[in-house]
């Protein structure tokens, strides 16, 4: 028995979208549209089986993908009383942890850059300028995201 979920034209076309985004941020394509699903279908929890019977996915697929997402902690999931069934969803209310993640990594990578400024050599004048362009950029996205998150 099929549990896929109904979605209007314009949901698999967000879907579709969503998904084609995401495979470009390096993210393989089962898991990709699994994140577009969850972040578009008026359902916000679904189950495995919704999940595989309305991407088209097969078992195995469906499985690595939903693994790799929650290992990511792109995804989690929730049981109901009653049900074994796990149901998968986005963690959209962990926004400003996931977004202090991110920061904090590119804090360290903006760190690590003016240690690397520091030591080049003067020769490579075109490269040093574009990293220290890129460096300052990074301080001022820093600085910004620090006033209004923290």
């Amino acid at each position: 028995m099929s549990e896929k979920i109904k979605l209007t034209k314009e949901q698999v076309e967000l879907v579709e979208q969503y998904a084609v985004f995401m495979e470009q941020t390096n993210l393989q394509p089962a898991m990709a549209k699994i994140l577009a699903l969850l972040n578009v279908a008026d359902e916000t929890e679904l189950s495995f089986n919704q999940i595989q019977d309305t991407l088209g996915l097969s078992k195995s697929g469906t499985s690595q993908a939903i693994s790799h997402l929650l290992a990511t902690n792109r995804m989690e999931y929730k049981t109901k009383l009653g049900d074994r069934k796990r149901y998968f969803y986005v963690p959209i209310h962990k926004w400003k942890d996931t977004a202090s993640r991110h920061f904090d990594g590119l804090e360290k990578y903006r760190n690590l850059n003016h240690r690397i400024l520091a030591q080049r050599s003067k020769k490579t004048k075109e490269f040093n300028e574009a990293l220290k362009e890129m460096t300052e950029f990074l301080s001022a996205l820093h600085k910004v995201y620090t006033e209004k998150i923290k």
